[in-house]
Parts: C-alpha cells; sequence; structure tokens
C-alpha cells in the first residue's frame, strides 16, 4: 500500500473516533444534567430496569428512595439509567392471550 492510502485510513479512523467520542460526551452530559435535575415526584428507571417514583433524596450520601407501588427502595444516585419524561406514553404490550385481555379489559 502506497502512504497516501495509509494516511487515508488513519485519517478515516481519527475522524471516525472523534465523532464518536464527541456524541458520547453530550449524550453523557444531557444525563448528568438530568440527574442534576431529579426531583422528588419523578419517573425513573434504574440500571436493573425497576421503574418507581423519587420519594427522597439524600444528596450528603449520594443516595435516592424510589416509592415502588408503596415499597420504599434506596439505590445510589448513579444506578438511575433515566428520567421518564411522561409516564402517559407507556406501551401495552399484548401476550397474544384474547381470553385474557377481554378480561383485563371488562375490568
Amino acid at each position: 500500500m502506497s502512504t497516501g492510502m495509509i494516511f487515508l485510513v488513519y485519517i478515516a479512523l481519527g475522524l471516525a473516533y472523534v465523532l464518536l467520542v464527541r456524541k458520547k460526551k453530550k449524550r453523557d452530559k444531557e444525563h448528568l444534567e438530568k440527574m442534576k435535575n431529579l426531583a422528588v415526584g419523578s419517573h425513573i428507571v434504574t440500571v436493573g430496569g425497576l421503574h418507581g417514583i423519587v420519594s427522597e433524596i439524600d444528596n450528603e450520601e449520594g443516595t435516592v428512595v424510589l416509592d415502588c407501588e408503596g415499597i420504599f427502595l434506596t439505590f445510589e444516585r448513579k444506578s438511575v439509567l433515566r428520567v421518564v419524561e411522561d409516564n402517559s406514553t407507556e406501551e401495552v404490550v399484548s401476550t397474544g392471550d384474547s381470553d385474557t385481555e377481554k378480561e383485563n379489559s371488562e375490568a
């Protein structure tokens, strides 16, 4: 391979790296901003997939207490994966069992 071709490969790899790093930093910055704005009453999802509503925030210890349908759980603040913006956007997943769906719709 010629030196020009090797140079172009290095330029392409460098450009791809810069673009990926910039995108990751932007995503991290947005996540950090959401975590700073975390407030009592926010609906969040933890890294383990647990959905809950923040009932208490302890900035000294870096913990949040979640209300998960009456069960209060304490988590590290860094275990919050995301803040759910709108509760009405949750989707209902169909299991394909039409009898169960009929019973649920009647109730």
